[in-house]
């Protein structure tokens, strides 16, 4: 009798230190799935100024293709001060329309000055860089066309706006690109 009683005294125990140690239900996976995260070097507060411009309900969308969240920053003008190349998802309850656009700072205050309309299904890269190695930077949008392939758009800044420079199908990494011929 006395060994029910010890034996009891232990589940007690083991069952109290299970219950005060933190074992809970596992979170679901709705729970763990977030919006992506911006990795800014910006403040708070000129995050959610960004963030204003952009439709309601617009979320961004992060690259397939090395690290990225949909954000790039460069200086395309010359001005010394990084532009900001955002790629989204617009209506995302209501299909999925990919768009891109060029936010610049003026008076301290960052206004879109260019946007387009993504094609495909989502973005294997996005880019702000001398691609072309002509001294300027350019900016490189990469898109997911499924069974199509991947394309890449290369854009150049002239005329206090960006330009469509070209419009290629690539295979592998939008850095070291094979060419596989243009798209028009």
């Amino acid at each position: 009798m006395r060994t029910i009683s010890k034996l009891a005294r232990a589940g007690f125990l083991v069952a109290a230190l299970l219950y005060f140690s933190g074992c809970r239900m596992p979170v679901t996976p709705n729970e763990l799935i977030n919006p992506p995260t911006s990795e800014l070097s910006l403040p708070e507060n000129k995050w959610d100024e960004i963030q204003k411009l952009l439709p309601k309900g617009a979320q961004l969308v992060p690259q397939t293709l090395g690290q990225g969240n949909g954000i790039a920053f460069g200086d395309l003008d010359g001005d010394g001060i990084d532009e900001a190349l955002i790629v989204y998802k617009e209506n995302p309850l209501h299909g999925k329309t990919l768009k891109a656009a060029l936010l610049k700072q003026k008076s301290a205050q960052w206004q879109i000055v260019w946007d387009t309309q993504g094609f495909g299904y989502g973005l294997d890269y996005s880019k702000i860089a001398d691609v072309n190695r002509d001294g300027l930077p350019e900016v490189v949008l990469s898109w997911s066309l499924g069974n199509a392939g991947t394309g890449m758009d290369v854009y150049v800044w002239r005329n206090d706006t960006l330009m469509l420079q070209s419009k290629e199908e690539y295979r592998a990494s939008p850095d070291k690109a094979t060419v596989v011929g243009g798209i028009s």
